[in-house]
Parts: structure tokens; C-alpha cells; sequence
């Protein structure tokens, strides 16, 4: 029994790093999720129309971030990219 406590120890030592690093992630996608935000508002302002890829990899970024938001609240067990694939912008949740 012991054994078995040291072993889940560790995973939740592993899990607590991984946590950490995704926590920065997270960081480093909300800045960039403004960034696009801000280029978004700005073309629309200057009259130019949507950009569909840019649409397109901030919709995947907001998927991103949900995934990361599971897995540091302890809702998922499944970490984020790059351990799983980056999410599809036109998939369905592979969380639900």
C-alpha cells in the first residue's frame, strides 16, 4: 500500500510540473489571442473584411486555451498539446 501512495505521489508531482507549464502557455496564448484580437478590430476599422485563416487559427487558439483551462482545473486528465494534437478549429469537443 505503501508502494502505491509513493507512485501516485509522483504522478501528482508530474502532474504539478505539467501543470506549471501549461500555465505559462497559457500566459503566452492570451497575449497572443489579444494580439489577434487587436489585428482583427484594426482591419475591420480599415474597411478590409475578415480574414478566414486568421479567424480560422484564433478560433483553434480559444480551443487551446479551454483545454489548458480542463486540465489546470483538474477536469480532464488529458493533457493539452503537445502531448495530444492541436485542436481543430471545426472539430467537435474531444472533451465532451
Amino acid at each position: 500500500m505503501v508502494l502505491k501512495q509513493r507512485e501516485s505521489s509522483r504522478e501528482l508531482w508530474l502532474r504539478g510540473l505539467h501543470m506549471l507549464l501549461f500555465a505559462f502557455a497559457f500566459g503566452a496564448v492570451e497575449v497572443l489571442l489579444w494580439a489577434l484580437a487587436l489585428f482583427q478590430l484594426v482591419s475591420r476599422l480599415l474597411g478590409y473584411d475578415e480574414d478566414a485563416r486568421v479567424g480560422a487559427f484564433a478560433h483553434s487558439l480559444s480551443r487551446y486555451v479551454y483545454e489548458i483551462a480542463l486540465y489546470l482545473s483538474f477536469s480532464s486528465e488529458r493533457k493539452p498539446f503537445p502531448f495530444a494534437p492541436w485542436p481543430d478549429p471545426e472539430g467537435s469537443d474531444p472533451f465532451s
